[in-house]
Order: C-alpha cells, then structure tokens, then sequence
C-alpha cells in the first residue's frame, strides 16, 4: 500500500509549478484569467496559456414538477463551449498544466494517462499538440465501454498522432512509461483527469468567474452547485475557489444552504 501511495503522490507531484517564459508574457494577457484578476500577485508566479474562450456562457433552465404546482429553475455554466476546437472543463485544467510543461522544458515529451476514451487525453493531444506544438503521447491505460463518444475520442486521437499511443493491450509498457516519467527528468506524466496543482489551479480560476458572473447578475447567487466526480480535479478546485471567495469578502455563494454537490 505504501509503494502504491508513493508511486502516486509521485504522480500527482510530476509537473509540479513553474513561473511564466518571458515569450509566455510577452504572448498572454493576464486579465484574461480570473486567477490573476483576483491575486494579481500570482501572475509572475505561475505559468498559463490561453487556450479557450473565456467567460463561458450561463444558460437558464426550468424543471415543471410531475405534480404540475411547483417550478424549479436551474442554471447550467456551459463548459463544454469553452473552446471552439474542443471543449470541456479540462480546457481550463490544462491552461496551467500545459504551460509548466512547456516553461519546464518545451522538447520534453508529455505523456498523458487515461482510458480508452479519455476526455483528458484527447483535449492534452488537440490544445497541446495542436495549439502548443508539444510533444504529446497518450496511454490509454484501460479500455471503456465501446459507445460512440469513446470510440470518437480514441479516434479522434489516433488522427492527430497515428499510432504513437501505448494501450491497455501492452500494459507493460503503459507501466514502464509512466514510471520512467515519474521518476526521471526525461518526460512529464499528467495523471488521470489532469488531476494535480496546475490542473486544480485552472478550476479555481473557472470559480472565481462564476463568482464574477454572479457579481454582474448574469446568474443569482446559487444555493449549490451540481457537478459530476471523475478524477475530483474539477471539485476540489471548486471547494478551493469558494474559500478563496469567503477568505477574499466577495458578496458570493453567501446562501446558508450553499453546498457542492459531487455526483
């Protein structure tokens, strides 16, 4: 168990921080990030890249109960308009993610880690490959079920890369990559879902825009927020902007019922 944890936290460690390139400066706008809107001070610290479109919309929805006397109104942050080339909430996960990695050592090869039909894997390949021009290489460390999305995004990966991808069917080497990554200098590993410091910074960052939209009365401030758990990046980095937002004195997510639902 020990050696498992180890392996791990080693891991979630591998990118670790690294402040911005001059050429990271020079080409970003740090008013573009709420991160840096809301701690200034961070953004000579820590390196990031645009890579979406920012603020995503906040659409409104209404639910008629089965017993037709009572309305419940919803409102949905759409995440999945964050990019016109691929969207999802790992695009904010690897603004942060990707940038270390490319500040770090831009030749190093990235290998990223997920399943068969990986969301992770397949937005690390088109915001990474695509727009950064980084070496990225996936393992695609189990197999999903073979529905149209998965299959969609496995091939969707394999027409940016061709064949350079390890799979389950090999999984030796899936293992050996991932700790020749973990525990040499010559790559980086991102974990399953993007999940560590870079990524949960980029989901801090996707809160205290909500916190802005609710400021500007785009959307009132919610008695909770609904979100589904995968690798838990997303939610903690919730969970940290809402008390970034209490330790801050933002007049947000103030409703005594306020809770993150994970589902």
């Amino acid at each position: 168990i020990l050696v498992v944890k180890y392996v791990l936290d080693s891991l979630h460690a591998n990118v670790g921080l690294e402040k911005p390139t001059k050429k990271q400066i020079q080409e970003e706008d740090p008013k573009q990030n709420a991160l840096f809107r809301h701690l200034p001070q961070l953004k000579g610290q820590i390196a990031w890249r645009k890579l979406g479109k920012f603020p995503t919309p906040i659409h409104h929805g209404k639910y008629f109960l089965p017993n037709g006397k009572k309305t419940l109104e919803f409102y949905v942050k759409r995440e999945d308009m964050s990019s016109t080339i691929y969207g999802g909430n790992k695009v904010r996960t690897l603004q942060h993610q990707l940038a270390v990695c490319e500040a770090k050592d831009p030749t190093k090869k990235i290998y990223v880690t997920g399943t068969g039909g990986s969301n992770q894997i397949l937005a690390t390949i088109v915001h990474g490959y695509k727009q950064l021009k980084l070496k990225i290489l996936p393992l695609w460390m189990s197999k999903d079920v073979p529905d149209l999305d998965n299959t969609l995004n496995m091939l969707s990966s394999l027409s940016f890369i061709g064949d350079a991808g390890v799979t389950w069917a090999n999984m030796f080497s899936v293992l050996r990559l991932m700790l020749v990554g973990i525990f040499s200098d010559d790559c980086f590993v991102l974990p399953p879902g993007g999940n560590n410091p870079a990524g949960v910074l980029g989901q801090v960052g996707g809160l205290l825009e909500l916190a802005e939209q609710i400021q500007r009365q785009e959307v009132p401030d919610p008695d909770g927020i609904f979100l589904p758990i995968g690798s838990s990046c997303t939610i903690t980095g919730l969970i940290i902007g809402v008390a970034l937002c209490r330790h801050l004195d933002l007049p947000v997510f103030k409703s005594k019922a306020f809770t993150i639902h994970g589902i």
